[in-house]
């Protein structure tokens, strides 16, 4: 699921100009109406209740406290439910042999376009009450200006989101007259921006398009910003073993898996010294490497840490397929071989009513051949992911898609790049097993795999979307890559079959891109012109000093990417920003994969 917005994407991200980043040292900062320089604003968009949320069902009427807000909680059998309003947020949850479970639903924000819900452990404090902590999604974001000459003498300058890798495209002509600051695009000459200088406070205040707020800039120097480059020290980084930090993962050293720690170091050291002088300038936010199910690299940039979580965007939807063979061993009446509509049959099938939907199996919707008009490189196609979640005549997206139209008969060989497919299988899991989507993850995945917290993007009827977009925290995502190469195990559970993890990385069907340019500068790209694809799984080969190896990888928009090379034992992860740029983030794994992490494996131990 997406969630800058397209008028944001279109305000800030166009014009795909080069340019370099001024590096201003603190010393060097310009005094005065000049503005040449490095400006910096944070700011929250919108505000979030967060902190100790306790229960008290004690009493006939029971209570919930949470950051300064009460409210009266709801029981129903075993169900538990409390609203603090719509601006502040909701719980749902179940108390079973007086052990209390849920989640806390954030209201949409501008960060994320609908509600999410993550999960909150509880502790008992006395009879029949219950403490947790509520950890959201905190919506804020850092923006950067940065003012240099351009090759008139005249002041440019650009915006950048370094979490999102908005504005690095967009260059802007700088003028100042008196108190008043205009940016004017240089190549849209009816874009403008307009704020106010404060030179006693060296300070710019300027709203941004669809942020919904005011920004205040401040001076800053590159060698004080954290955000604005992936690091200040790359000269310095020193390969580090992972810290354990209690969330599962056996942590050692490079050495002791086989891997070579300098060559490590050089790779890690290239990623902190690169700085952003285009639009398809790497913005790598993380990268981790796993072998022989140790964890022994994790490393972290533009101020990121182990515990930030990052939008995943549809590397979720390897997790939703994954929850399909879960629902499987739960229900096993349930199976890929299940009819779609003898499923939704209540759920408005009469829409576009096609005598071919009544073949579709749930494998057509985890491998991405249901026939259904939903490819998502194309924007008029009613099933396209853009159109289902914008469109507002049917608020349960559910009974939108089972009513879509057909383009084709389910089944063969060719897969559509079509996201409502697995959001269907998720819901299809969802029903089989009577579970609530995120419950199911939670109960199955999240808790034995020792997640630390996650966010579940919601639907406007509040079931989890399973198409993609959910935020995890990059060392628990890479756990889903370790589980498949493990077999379906993790520690000493069993939390997938083996059946379902051979069946999932085989080929089921086939991206063609025929004659077009393999990437396309989409959120979806091939690789190559044809790949396979499995059960929410891309299936691909990598080369290496001529030996080839079999890899399948879960990718999402941005470089959210879990490569599972089988062959070496081996789990490599990246997080990125390069949003709607698959030529760059394509790259970590057909490039930085190959060239770096599998070369730092010892010939004797591959």
């Amino acid at each position: 699921m997406k969630y800058v917005t397209a008028s944001l994407r279109r305000a800030l991200t166009c014009c795909c100009l080069a340019f370099a980043l001024p590096h201003v040292q603190a010393a060097e900062l310009p005094s005065g109406n000049e503005l040449t320089g490095i400006w910096e604003a944070s700011a929250p968009l919108g505000q979030v209740a967060k902190g100790e949320l306790t229960v008290d069902l004690s009493h006939a009427s029971g209570q919930a406290k949470l950051d300064g807000h009460q409210t009266i909680a709801k029981i129903e059998g075993s169900t538990i439910t409390f609203d603090f309003g719509s601006s502040t947020g909701r719980f749902r949850g179940a108390l079973v042999d007086d052990k209390l479970n849920g989640f806390w639903i954030q209201p949409a924000s501008s960060l994320a376009s609908y509600a999410m819900a993550t999960p909150v452990r509880f502790r008992q404090i006395g009879h029949r009450r219950w403490i947790g902590i509520v950890r959201p999604l905190i919506p804020r974001t850092t923006l950067y200006l940065v003012v240099d000459k351009g090759a008139d003498g005249s002041s440019m300058a650009f915006i950048r989101d370094y979490q999102r890798n908005i504005g690095i495209g967009r260059r802007f002509k700088v003028d100042l007259s008196g108190a008043r600051v205009e940016l004017s695009d240089a190549g849209d000459s009816g874009y403008r921006l307009t704020g106010s200088l404060d030179e006693v406070h060296h300070a710019i205040t300027m709203a941004v398009p669809d942020y919904g707020t005011l920004f205040r800039f401040v001076r800053t120097s590159a060698s004080q910003v954290s955000n604005l480059y992936p690091t200040r020290t790359e000269a310095l980084y020193r390969y580090r073993q992972p810290i354990d930090d209690g969330d599962g993962w056996t942590v050692g050293s490079a050495s002791s898996v086989g891997l070579d720690a300098a060559l490590l170091e050089t790779f890690v050291r290239s990623l902190a010294a690169q700085r952003a002088t285009s639009a398809s300038s790497p913005a790598i936010q993380a990268v981790l490497v796993a072998r022989h199910g140790k964890l022994v690299l994790d490393e972290y940039f533009y101020g990121y840490n182990r515990e930030d979580t990052h939008d995943i965007r549809s590397a979720g939807k390897t997790l939703t397929a994954t929850l399909v063979g879960i629902a499987q061993r739960i229900d096993p009446s349930f199976t890929t071989n299940t009819k779609v509509y003898d499923i939704f049959s209540n759920d408005d099938p009469d829409r576009n009513p096609d005598p071919r939907k009544k073949m579709m199996t749930i494998e057509n919707l985890i491998t991405m051949t249901s026939g259904y008009n939903c490819d998502d490189e194309n924007p008029k196609a009613p099933g396209n992911e853009d159109v289902v979640t914008a469109q507002k005549t049917q608020p349960d997206w559910t009974r939108y898609i089972v009513g879509l139209p057909m383009i084709s008969t389910p089944g063969g060989r060719r897969a559509v790049y079509c996201s409502v497919d697995i959001h269907l299988a998720g819901a299809s899991a969802s029903r089989a097993t009577g579970i609530w989507l995120p419950a199911l993850f939670d109960e199955y995945l999240a808790k034995p795999l020792d997640f630390l917290t996650y966010h579940w993007d919601l639907t406007p009827t509040d079931q989890g979307y399973g198409g993609g977009g959910q935020y995890l925290r990059p060392r628990d995502l890479l756990k889903i890559g370790q589980l498949y190469l493990s077999k379906g195990r993790w520690r000493d559970r069993q939390l997938i079959s083996p059946e379902w993890v051979y069946e999932a990385t085989q080929e089921h069907s086939v991206f063609d891109t025929g004659s077009e340019a393999p990437l396309r500068g989409s959120e979806h790209p091939a690789p190559t012109d044809v790949h396979g694809y499995g059960y929410g799984w891309h299936l691909l080969m990598t080369n290496v000093e001529g030996k080839r190896y079999r890899e399948y990888v879960a990718t999402g928009n941005g470089g959210q990417i879990v490569a599972v090379i089988p062959d070496l034992d081996l789990v490599v992860g990246f997080a990125s920003s390069n949003y709607n740029n698959g030529k760059t983030w394509w790259k970590f794994i057909s490039n930085y994969i190959p060239e770096h992490i599998i070369p730092a494996i010892s010939q004797g131990k591959r």
